[in-house]
């Protein structure tokens, strides 16, 4: 169970991993603080990305733009402000769909009429957090800091050797997911996941 409860809290871990002394905010003075608070975002939003936390999953029903892609595709859709990773497109996951749409900024390209997606959210609600996450953030977070205040780079990398063990991309993790479609907003399978897996679209 997830013990953290604020930002600092889980920069404290990371700078227990590296011998250094508490902060008791990230907006103090101290070195340690300074380069806690530029490196807590990008590096969460980082370990956020590189799999699908379960509690950081989202559902959404993209808005279709007036105008799309120039050449390539036929629609824009806007994507949501808080949108790191897709999961699923339209009840097929995202590996299997990625051929049917792109990225391409804060829009998604396709050429579907109707988007509905599950994806990774930027989850900023330290209490949200499950422990393996925490875990892994405070380890890669510990490796980040690590230069900026003690100049180590051995511990720098060991720290990053141990994140790398923590085989958070493989799909045999707890909360992977799997190239099957899931049930839809409506309840079935979309006619784009039917289409996909060799159903009947009717």
């Amino acid at each position: 169970m997830n013990t953290v409860t604020s930002e600092t809290q889980l920069c404290n871990l990371a700078l227990a991993e590296i011998g250094q002394m508490r902060i008791t905010s990230l907006d103090e003075a101290s070195a340690a603080a300074q380069a806690a608070n530029r490196l807590y975002a990008p590096v969460r939003d980082h370990v956020l990305s590189l799999r699908p936390w379960g509690f950081a999953m989202k559902r959404a029903v993209l808005t279709q733009l007036e105008t799309g892609p120039v050449y390539g595709f036929d629609h824009y859709y806007a994507l949501p402000g808080d949108y790191l990773r897709m999961v699923d497109f339209n009840d097929v996951s995202a590996e299997s769909a990625r051929p049917t749409f792109l990225r391409e900024g804060t829009y998604l390209a396709t050429n579907e009429d109707e988007v509905f997606i599950r994806y990774v959210r930027r989850e900023t609600d330290t209490s949200k957090f499950d422990a393996l996450f925490v875990s892994a953030f405070a380890t890669i977070l510990a490796s980040k800091l690590t230069p900026h205040i003690t100049g180590d780079w051995g511990l720098a990398n060991e720290l990053l050797g141990r994140f790398a063990g923590m085989s958070l991309t493989e799909a045999s993790t707890a909360d992977a997911m799997t190239d099957k479609p899931n049930q839809g907003r409506h309840g079935r399978m979309s006619r784009f996941a039917m289409a996909r897996f060799g159903g009947n679209v009717g």
